[in-house]
């Protein structure tokens, strides 16, 4: 009995380390501490319990109306809206140093070929091929006279065109001696300027090709070679800049995901009042942000910053398509 009591106070002399450890939710048989005469306890180190990120008690409530043409509000319900703790507006710079646009053509250089200088390059080129001046390839690009009556306009052979042409200066000084008196064209009538023409155009057949039209058909092509390498650089120009817009979008899409499983991008959907609720918000900074939304047949962006504090309730209305 003596040697039973013996053990018991043992017992209550370990009782206090064994009833704590009882009560962290660990298992010592009470009977096998006491048996022992120099007890020696192993040391048994509680888990430590991962830390889980304490919820904010903040929360943002998004309304959204849609102003109607009939003066009338509507509840934008059942839409998705987003709130982002990072300003979109510096999520976007990013993505435009990552993804740059391809640059386009230099302006200098699309003055620097204007039309005139372009032309003028076309007539000394055709000139070259059919050996002949460059003024007898612009009038050669003029139609001749094809009417009793005299027409004195800019896409005619003007009489006054033929002077210009050097192979015809001759015959041109030779005809106008024999028609005009004084050397004043405006005494002719139209009838004799027409026969001046004639007589010219019969001079200036000569030096052309057998073909009369090659020499404007051929700075026919030139301009639509030049307009179809145009298009064919502007369409490659474009669909530069779409593959960039679409990795742009990509990339936005990928970043986007990225702060949703950080905690920093939260999205919900309003309900039937056009409520949106973000709960359980830490303190900071956050944006409501919405790009390209449409509702009712109304087109609207908006970047909403919105500075939350502790335990805060912020409420914030938004009214699209009122101007």
């Amino acid at each position: 009995m003596f040697h039973t009591v013996q053990r018991l106070a043992r017992c209550q002399a370990w009782g206090g380390p064994v009833i704590l450890i009882a009560a962290l939710g660990l298992i010592h048989p009470t009977g096998l501490q006491c048996q022992a005469t120099n007890p020696e306890p192993k040391s048994q180190k509680r888990p430590v319990p991962a830390k889980r990120p304490v919820p904010g008690t903040a929360r943002i409530e998004l309304t959204a109306l849609a102003a109607l043409p009939n003066g009338r509000s509507k509840p934008v319900a059942g839409r998705e809206f987003f709130l982002l703790a990072v300003d979109p507006i510096v999520l976007k710079a990013q993505i435009e140093r990552e993804i740059p646009l391809p640059e386009d053509l230099d302006p200098s250089a699309k003055k620097s070929l204007a039309v005139p200088t372009l032309k003028q390059s076309d007539i000394q080129r055709v000139a070259q091929e059919f050996k002949i001046t460059p003024e007898c390839v612009v009038l050669a690009e003029k139609a001749p006279q094809d009417g009793s009556m005299y027409r004195d306009e800019s896409r005619y052979r003007r009489l006054e065109d033929y002077a210009q042409v050097e192979e015809l200066r001759r015959s041109y000084d030779s005809l106008l001696k024999k028609k005009v008196k004084k050397g004043n064209l405006s005494n002719l009538t139209d009838s004799q300027k027409l026969e001046l023409v004639k007589a010219l155009d019969t001079e200036f057949d000569r030096l052309l090709p057998s073909s009369k039209t090659a020499v404007a058909v051929r700075l026919a092509q030139l301009v639509v070679e030049r307009e179809n390498r145009a298009y064919a650089e502007r369409r490659q120009q474009v669909e530069k800049r779409n593959a960039a817009l679409a990795q742009r979008a990509k990339r936005e899409e990928e970043l986007w995901k990225e702060l949703e499983q950080k905690r920093k991008l939260f999205r919900t959907s309003s309900d039937a009042r056009g409520l949106a609720r973000f709960s359980k918000l830490s303190p900071g900074n956050y944006w409501a942000y919405a790009h390209d939304f449409t509702f009712e047949g109304i087109a609207t962006s908006w970047n909403i910053p919105i500075p939350l504090r502790r335990d805060e309730v912020k409420r914030i209305e938004v009214m699209i398509g009122n101007n």
